[in-house]
């Protein structure tokens, strides 16, 4: 959504976001408004920054912008690294996936990913998740 919001186009131009459009991003708006809120964790905040330096100059300040907007809004859900490489998810899919898995299954939360190894870890543990390439999926058919 931080790319999406630097304008009509810049998913598609991005590299990390290039296979995805820009109604993707409106469509990834209106579920996240069905849940009302949406929370992160510090692993989340830290991967969606170091992903950003891939922008250039002009966008790469505009996209820590609006990183540093949704940081100010969203409640950040923080578990001791000492707690998530106690869990058998962290030795499967690292600290920032394990980190997710706990504070869902900690909380009564809703995981939405596109992370298909996480979905699928989660949906195991029998976690509430959605992996949004499903949902995309489902808007293109119709």
């Amino acid at each position: 959504m931080i790319v999406g919001a630097l304008g009509v186009g810049e998913v598609e131009r991005f590299k990390r976001t290039r296979e995805y459009i820009d109604d993707d991003v409106l469509g990834l708006d209106q579920l996240i408004q069905q849940f009302g809120w949406v929370g992160t964790t510090p692993h989340i905040m830290t991967e969606t920054s170091n992903l950003l330096d891939w922008l250039d100059d002009s966008r790469h300040a505009s996209a820590l912008g609006y990183l540093a907007s949704f940081a100010q809004s969203a409640p950040e859900i923080g578990l001791p690294a000492t707690e998530i490489v106690e869990s058998p998810v962290y030795y499967r899919l690292g600290i920032t996936d394990a980190a997710l898995c706990i504070a869902v299954k900690q909380q009564p939360l809703v995981l939405l990913t596109l992370d298909l190894p996480l979905y699928q870890y989660a949906s195991q543990l029998r976690l509430e998740a959605i992996n949004f390439n499903h949902v995309r999926q489902e808007w293109l058919f119709d």
